[in-house]
C-alpha cells in the first residue's frame, strides 16, 4: 500500500496548534529557501490558521495519513469569488515528500473545493521556489502570468499565480 493510499482530509483549529506546528517544522529546507531559517515561531503558525482576507472564509485541513498528521493546507473556498478557490499554503512534511502524498493531498483539496462550489482553484508559488513550481504544474496547474509580492516573516517575496480549471 502506497503512503498516500489511506489519505483524508481532516479540519484543524486552533485547538489543533501543536500538529499544525509539527507539520511546519516538519519542512526545514521549505523555509529555509523562503527566508533563511529552518523554524518559524510558534505565532506565525497560528496567524496562518486564523488570519484570511477579510469577508472570506479560511479553512485549514490537515493531510491525514492513518490518524497521524503529515500535511497541511488552508483553503479559502470562496476566494476571491464564488465558484473559486485559493491554496494559501500547501505542505507536506520531509518525511512524506516524493511518495505519492503531495499529489494524492491535492486531489482531495480539489474535492473539498468543488464540494464548496468551486470551479477553478488557484494559488501562489514564491518564485524562488523552482521546486515547488514544478509540482503544481505537475500536478495540472498553469501559470497565469499574474504576479504578486507577499511577506514570510518580514521577508519580501514575488510569487507567481498559477491556476487550475476543475471538472
Amino acid at each position: 500500500m502506497s503512503h498516500a493510499a489511506r489519505l483524508s482530509l481532516r479540519r484543524l483549529t486552533v485547538a489543533d496548534l501543536d500538529v499544525v506546528v509539527a507539520v511546519y517544522g516538519g519542512v526545514p529546507s521549505f523555509f529555509e529557501l523562503l527566508i533563511g531559517r529552518r523554524e518559524v515561531p510558534r505565532e506565525y503558525v497560528r496567524d496562518e490558521m486564523l488570519v484570511g482576507p477579510p469577508g472570506h472564509e479560511k479553512v485549514f485541513l490537515g493531510l491525514d495519513r492513518g490518524g497521524e498528521i503529515v500535511g497541511a493546507a488552508d483553503v479559502l473556498p470562496t476566494y476571491p469569488a464564488v465558484g473559486a478557490a485559493w491554496i494559501g499554503v500547501f505542505l507536506v512534511s520531509e518525511a512524506h515528500q516524493r511518495r505519492g502524498v503531495g499529489r494524492a493531498g491535492v486531489a482531495l483539496v480539489e474535492q473539498y473545493a468543488a464540494s464548496r462550489g468551486a470551479r477553478q482553484v488557484s494559488l501562489g508559488v514564491e518564485l524562488v521556489n523552482a521546486a515547488g513550481r514544478a509540482f503544481w504544474i505537475a500536478c495540472g496547474y498553469h501559470p497565469t502570468g499574474e504576479l504578486f509580492d507577499t511577506d514570510v516573516l518580514g521577508t519580501a517575496l514575488r510569487a507567481e499565480v498559477l491556476r487550475k480549471q476543475l471538472r
